[in-house]
């Protein structure tokens, strides 16, 4: 019997081979934060852009990326935090379109294992806290306004406490 583990296995990514737990061990950063987004981007990295193609986020793609970016946080990596934060919420922060390209709400998967509302806004948090974040070009490429965007999308609260308690 074949059993199959993503963490020991080589995958094949982009026509590379992917090396996750080697990318742990050697704190590669650069690899880890690469990969989630390039896993992540048709999920969350086209929404504000207006991208009418969303790939809501499930198990299998999660599956994929959660142990890195749990790493990446580890190592105060502002991306990783982010992109953790919206895999725990799940597709809270993004949005789909219906025929008439009227923005919808997204569910996310009722077998959906990962989400944690509270956990997802911490890391958020954590993240618009994080010296390292640009707030030119931050995580996907998007800049602080589109963040917010997607922050208010899942948590409209979130910033209206964090505003409140910087006075």
């Amino acid at each position: 019997m074949l059993i199959y583990s993503w963490s020991y296995s080589q995958e094949i990514w982009l026509g590379q081979e992917i090396h996750p737990e080697k990318w742990i061990e050697e704190n590669d950063i650069d690899s880890i934060e690469t990969y989630c987004r390039q896993r992540l981007f048709f999920t969350y990295g086209g929404y504000a852009d207006g991208d009418v193609w969303i790939n809501p986020i499930d198990n299998d793609t999660a599956d994929k990326v959660i142990k890195l970016l749990r790493h990446g946080v580890y190592l105060n990596n502002p991306e990783c935090q982010f992109m953790l934060a919206c895999v725990l919420s799940g597709n809270k922060t993004i949005r789909g379109y219906d025929d008439d390209y009227n923005e919808i709400i997204l569910p996310t998967p009722e077998d959906y294992k990962y989400l944690d509302d509270e956990e997802a806004k911490r890391y958020f948090k954590l993240y618009l806290n994080n010296p390292k974040m640009d707030k030119e070009s931050g995580a996907f490429g998007y800049s602080i306004d589109q963040i917010i965007m997607l922050i208010n999308n899942a948590y409209p609260d979130l910033l209206n406490y964090n505003a409140k308690s910087e006075k």
